[in-house]
Order: C-alpha cells, then structure tokens, then sequence
C-alpha cells in the first residue's frame, strides 16, 4: 500500500512521520503517530486495541507494535482474541527487531534494545533489554 494512503488511514498522523519500505499496519483506524516520528523498513503496527506512539521516536527496522493476544486458559485459542493498548511516550528508540505487547506503556526519553521484548510497562528515562525486557540502566538527560 502507499505510504500516503496508510498514513490517512490513521486514527492521527503528525507531519515528518515516515514510513520506510515495508511498513505494514493492520486496523489503522486505532494508531496514532506524533510529529517527527519514524518507522524503519518492515516494522508491523497490528492494532484493534489502541496504540499511541508519540512525538520524535525512532522506530528501528522489523520490530512488532502488537496489541493483540490469545488468552492463556488452555482452551482452542483459535478464534478467541484479547486486545490491550500500547503506548510509547516521545523521544523513544526501539532497536531493530524488538517486540512490544498487549498493554504496555513505554516512557518517554526510553530506550529498547534491539531483539527485546517488552511484556511489562517501561519507566521513563531508561535502557531496557533483553527477553523479557529489564531495566539495564538509566539514561542520564544531557542539554541539547
């Protein structure tokens, strides 16, 4: 599809969003993308619930925004969907091939590393990595 075409099919769109090639988005109506963010080649925003991703984040290539899930109650899991909300505050960077879940919210000025996945809400000001995704360190903020 045309990077255009998805972009108006956003719940909300900001300007300098980006789109590298790939880019794949289901149910578009419940994704919205602040100003100057940027989506790198083959990242998978699959909504239905909500996700909100904020101004200045970098999204990094192959990484999943996935709002759907399966509950874990040992009947079919075909057909039975549970849906939660992302949010990803401003001035994020997700790494290359992580994997962000059902109802997270990810602070802002955060960092995920790349191949994390992330099942649980993210501080603000932080590094997490790794499967599942912890708190590596603090970023300390510095003046432009």
């Amino acid at each position: 599809m045309p990077k255009e075409f998805l972009k108006s099919r956003l719940k909300f769109c900001g300007d300098d969003v980006y789109f590298y090639p790939g880019v794949s988005i289901s149910l578009p109506q419940t994704i919205s993308i602040g100003n100057h963010t940027h989506l790198g080649e083959n990242v998978h925003l699959r909504g239905g619930g909500a996700i909100l991703i904020g101004e200045w984040c970098q999204i990094a290539n192959n990484t999943i925004i996935a709002t759907a899930g399966h509950p874990i109650d040992g009947v079919k899991y075909y057909g039975r969907v549970t849906l939660g909300d992302i949010q990803i505050g401003n001035n994020v960077w997700i790494g290359t091939g992580a994997i962000i879940l059902p109802d997270v919210t990810i602070g802002e000025n955060s960092v995920i590393a790349a191949g994390a996945v992330v099942t649980k809400n993210v501080q603000s000001n932080v590094l997490v990595g790794g499967v599942p995704a912890k708190k590596i360190r603090d970023i300390s903020l510095c003046a432009e």
